[in-house]
């Protein structure tokens, strides 16, 4: 008679539990029953871990760094430009896209890393080439793209009003590539 894997692979675990340097001595079956309820608990909340995209597990890694760490990027293990490869990345599912848009644009990040600082002048400034690398968003073909790239850009300089930016409309090329335009503008001066 054959097992299913997953009760043969708990079975197997359970003398593990009982540590290093221990002999397993005679347990009653409510000890057993106990050791395999806490084996299959830790076996599902890996099977739910493993669910979790790899994509959202960066953009949450960069969330949850301090205002030290974001100041010094070697200190960390993911960047911004990482970030926004995820937002661009339309094989990505549209809420974790959305939601590393949100991260580049999130307060923390914009106050503190360095690649986002808008000191300087032109293109000198960190934020401003990173802006020039959301720009081809706005004129992706990838709706979603050219949405996020507008928030993106929006969230990076919220105060720079432009009439093309203002009339940008993801659904007319004309009015992507427009926006793109005076946004490039604005990013030399």
């Amino acid at each position: 008679m054959r097992l299913p894997i997953l009760p043969v692979l708990v079975l197997a675990a359970v003398p593990a539990l009982a540590g290093p340097g221990s002999t397993p001595g005679p347990r009653s079956a409510a000890v057993r029953h106990d050791e395999i309820r806490s084996a299959v608990a830790r076996l599902d909340a890996l099977v739910a871990r493993a669910r979790v995209p790899v994509e959202l597990d960066l953009i949450r890694l960069y969330r949850s760094y301090t205002a030290d760490q974001l100041a010094d990027p070697k200190s960390r293990a993911v960047d911004v430009e990482e970030i926004l490869d995820i937002a661009k990345d339309p094989t990505v599912p549209a809420e974790v896209r959305t939601e590393a848009a949100a991260a580049i644009v999130w307060d923390s990040a914009l106050r503190n890393d360095t690649k986002l600082d808008t000191k300087g002048k032109a293109m000198a400034r960190p934020r401003a080439k990173f802006t020039k690398k959301v720009l081809p968003m706005l004129t992706d073909k990838d709706q979603l793209s050219r949405v996020l790239g507008k928030k993106i850009s929006e969230g990076l300089w919220p105060g720079f009003q432009d009439e093309d930016v203002r009339n940008w409309n993801p659904a007319e090329p004309d009015s992507c590539i427009a926006a793109r335009r005076a946004w490039t503008k604005f990013l030399e001066r």
